[in-house]
């Protein structure tokens, strides 16, 4: 035959102290796209904002896009208006549809693009 066990006595129901809360605001969740602001510093020789040392990046592609993010931009926009002198598409380069600035594949996506927003409101 098979041993059995002893049942165990019943725990007394006690009380405990709840904690204490110290605080009743929460922290704001961490940004993850883009490093943390940084005032900006004089701009060095070759044109690159300086950032200070602590600043992390998730990559290195990521930090050079921070680092030169002015030059891109200012290359983006002069792009556009060279194109968009050129008599050329603004997006790809390519021949324009009459006073426009698209071409004719551009033109077409940007009509389907804007009739499906439209579609959401």
């Amino acid at each position: 035959m098979a041993k059995r066990r002893a049942k165990r006595p019943a725990k007394r129901a006690t009380r405990r102290p709840t904690p204490r809360r110290r605080s009743t605001r929460r922290a704001a969740p961490a940004r993850r796209s883009a490093p943390r602001r940084v005032p900006k510093r004089r701009a060095s020789r070759l044109g690159i904002t300086r950032r200070p040392l602590k600043t992390r990046y998730r990559n290195r592609f990521a930090k050079f896009y921070w680092l030169h993010r002015d030059a891109f931009n200012t290359r983006r926009k002069s792009l556009y208006h060279e194109r968009k002198r050129g008599r050329k598409c603004v997006k790809c380069g390519n021949k324009r549809v009459g006073r426009g600035i698209f071409c004719t594949t551009h033109l077409r996506l940007s009509r389907v693009y804007n009739r499906r927003s439209r579609a959401r409101r």
